[in-house]
């Protein structure tokens, strides 16, 4: 019926209540402000009749009952939205809990860097500057002051990148991506395809997270999840690189 398809669409719907097959079925609307009114579901009882004959008491109850489903199904959404907000800062906060500075930066003047000092060590810090890495592809201490401008493999693709160690980082980040890609045809919606695009549109396009999760139709909840397990993906193939690298030195 059109108020299915209305209700499918999220439009919002002035029916009351309408039968549909063996079932009365309410529109439920959202009341926030993003939804300002907009159809968020229904609830569907069991008709005792083609005809939609209830009494006043029974309206009251059907009425409540509606409003507390609209609200439990907006706070659940509310929910998912500060969930993938918090997702999104847990690699922050955890950074800052173990110290950024002597996590994700190569260490200070104080110390003669060694390439690869104790970077490969503590699997969890070399994740930790991997993400750190990747968040500031385009600029930002995370990339131009990382411990991983130490590798190997980065020393390695110096003259490559004309000596400059941040483009060499740059070079061997997008290697080691360009590794997850699928072979054949380039199709982003197939699910083999997801972490590389996740990879591609966040940190070489530098896509928000609410625009990529759109073009690959995730939730963005769905999406930080992915995200996390497409870094450590890539986390996987540096030290892959960094052990090959080691071993032809």
């Amino acid at each position: 019926t059109s108020q299915i398809r209305q209700l499918a669409a999220g439009d919002e719907v002035d029916t009351p209540a309408y039968p549909w097959q063996s079932y009365w079925l309410v529109p439920l609307t959202g009341q926030r402000r993003a939804n300002g009114g907009s159809a968020i579901g229904a609830l569907g009882i069991q008709s005792r009749g083609d005809v939609i004959d209830l009494s006043e008491d029974e309206q009251t109850v059907l009425e409540v009952s509606a409003r507390r489903a609209a609200q439990a199904l907006e706070d659940m959404a509310l929910q998912s939205e500060i969930y993938a907000a918090l997702e999104g800062l847990l690699p922050q906060i955890h950074l800052n809990r173990r110290s950024a500075v002597d996590i994700e930066y190569r260490p200070g003047r104080t110390r003669v860097p060694q390439i690869g000092s104790d970077l490969t060590e503590d699997r969890n810090q070399f994740n930790d500057q991997v993400r750190a890495a990747l968040r500031h592809y385009w600029g930002g201490p995370g990339l131009t002051k990382s411990r991983l401008l130490e590798l190997c493999a980065v020393q390695s693709a110096l003259e490559a990148n004309d000596a400059n160690a941040t483009n060499a980082l740059r070079a061997v980040l997008v290697d080691a991506i360009e590794m997850l890609r699928p072979e054949g045809e380039r199709r982003p919606l197939n699910p083999e395809w997801t972490l590389y695009s996740i990879l591609e549109l966040r940190y070489l396009k530098g896509l928000k997270v609410r625009e990529a999760a759109h073009r690959l139709a995730l939730s963005e909840p769905d999406f930080y999840r992915k995200q996390r397990l497409a870094i450590d993906m890539i986390a996987d193939v540096l030290w892959e690189m960094e052990r090959a690298c080691r071993s032809q030195s």
